[in-house]
């Protein structure tokens, strides 16, 4: 019986140390892999009288050339993270479950995994090398910028908080938008959709879908759009004629001819 204590307990306090062992370390102690990386974090520490990793809840390394960031993972307290503009291809943010912002624009990210950021609330992932992402449990995200990566398709129908999203230049064929979505902007230009339904978005004010290979769109749904673009896409007459006769009625603004 005390063998059996003593095994539950030593595995108690094991499940309990693996849990904590990266909660709050000293930032000095870190042997960072990435010397750009050691720099701008311990010069913010410098300058923010930061000691221990929890206390850093916002870190912003853009244009810092900046490779590998292995030590996200001591910062676990992170709620605003940026990134952008550096030569980074692998990221590993499993362990920044508090993150509400994460700003990785013009990287070299070919793949991330934010199954476990169920926060965060803005993504900036622009320029770079993903081909396919899922956002199925980022149900409080609200703005996504994923303009100019490689994409085939979106599946943004457990997102209904959206209010801001450019997939623009892309190879998005199909995108799902949410059933009860609060999108206002939404611009998918440069891909290669053919169809597209945003009867649901009934608070869009801007769609943007020039450079696609749609025939036909209805818009009859949106009622508070203001700014269409549809340039280069092969219309149909009836769809032109309709656009038109709507554009006439409630006044929108074609950014180009169709």
């Amino acid at each position: 019986m005390l063998k059996l204590k003593n095994n539950f307990l030593f595995g108690t306090l094991f499940t309990l140390f693996s849990a904590s062992s990266f909660a709050s370390e000293r930032i000095a102690d870190i042997q960072f892999s990435d010397n750009n990386f050691r720099n701008c974090v311990q010069s913010q520490a410098s300058t923010n009288n930061w000691t221990y990793t929890d206390q850093v809840t916002e870190l912003s390394c853009a244009q810092a050339m900046i490779r590998q960031v292995d030590e996200l993972k001591y910062f676990q307290s992170l709620e605003k993270l940026n990134l952008s503009l550096n030569y980074i291809e692998d990221i590993d943010v499993t362990q920044n479950k508090q993150l509400t912002r994460l700003e990785l624009s013009a990287n070299k990210i070919t793949d991330i995994n934010l199954q476990k950021n169920t926060q965060l609330e803005t993504l900036y992932m622009s320029m770079n090398d993903i081909n396919s992402i899922n956002l199925s449990k980022n149900t409080q995200l609200k703005v996504l910028s994923m303009i100019g990566n490689k994409l085939y398709s979106a599946d943004l129908s457990k997102n209904d908080k959206l209010t801001y999203v450019d997939l623009g230049r892309n190879q998005i064929s199909w995108v799902f938008l949410p059933t009860n979505g609060e999108i206002t902007e939404l611009s998918l230009s440069n891909n290669n959709l053919s169809t597209l339904n945003t009867d649901n978005l009934t608070d869009l004010r801007v769609l943007r879908l020039a450079s696609n290979n749609l025939k036909s769109l209805s818009i009859s749904k949106n009622p508070n759009l203001m700014l269409l673009n549809v340039k280069s896409n092969p219309l149909n007459e009836s769809t032109k004629q309709e656009l038109k006769s709507i554009h006439a009625i409630y006044n929108f603004i074609f950014l180009k001819d169709f």
